[in-house]
């Protein structure tokens, strides 16, 4: 449950839900987005508590399996940011794939 804050966190800070990588569609297209009213209050919920951190760190460990692999590959990572324009990520581990 904290991983899932921490990443939402991120992302709310860092705007990621701003649509950065999104196209809009032409407008004779779009539709009003369908929200349940569950999922709206939680969403209110996680704001306002996120809304009120200065600071959020995130420790992110990847396990990779691969058909032909003679083991699992591991990557260690740590992310912060800072309000109002901070941002670190640390790749703790040795680079994947050479």
């Amino acid at each position: 449950m904290l991983l899932t804050r921490s990443i939402i966190c991120a992302g709310i800070l860092l705007g990621v839900g701003n649509g950065l990588h999104a196209q809009d569609a032409p407008p004779e297209t779009r539709q009003p987005a369908r929200i349940q009213p569950e999922a709206k209050k939680a969403l209110e919920r996680m704001a306002a508590f996120y809304k009120k951190m200065d600071t959020a760190t995130v420790n992110a460990t990847m396990k990779i399996e691969a058909e032909g692999l003679p083991q699992a590959m591991r990557q260690e990572a740590m992310t912060a940011i800072q309000r109002p324009n901070k941002f670190l990520s640390i790749s703790q581990s040795p680079m994947m794939g050479g």
